[in-house]
């Protein structure tokens, strides 16, 4: 079964039960089905910056097949610290480019190798 891990960004489960509805439907209408063909482990730093390193280097340590992050960049900034192999999914609600999160757009670069990283969804207000 694939494992995907979810990071928590610096707020608690609840305060991103939306953010977790809309990754699990997206997940499902792509074929993915928590529990079934997938398991999704969360940790939350529930408001405690300071961890973020520490909730992304255990769930690396578990040789995870994709990480995915919400909260913002310093989340992002964590799972991109913890690994330079496992592929990172992430939201944020700032420019990635000028967060240092991916080089371009067009070619993120990173954790993909040299394919294509994948695709980016820019709000209608950022385009």
């Amino acid at each position: 079964m694939t494992s995907v891990k979810w990071s928590g960004g610096i707020g608690s489960q609840n305060g991103f039960a939306a953010e977790v509805a809309a990754f699990s439907q997206g997940l499902k209408d792509g074929g993915w089905v928590d529990g079934q063909n997938l398991r999704i482990e969360y940790r939350w730093a529930d408001g405690h910056v300071d961890q973020l390193p520490g909730l992304a280097g255990e769930l690396v340590n578990q040789h995870v097949a994709v990480l995915a992050t919400s909260g913002g960049a310093g989340a992002a900034r964590a799972a991109k610290r913890a690994t330079a192999t496992i592929p990172i999914v992430f939201e944020t609600g700032v420019d990635p480019i000028e967060a240092g999160l991916v080089q371009s757009l067009a070619h993120p670069g990173g954790n993909d190798g040299d394919r294509d990283a994948g695709k980016f969804e820019q709000s209608p207000n950022r385009r």
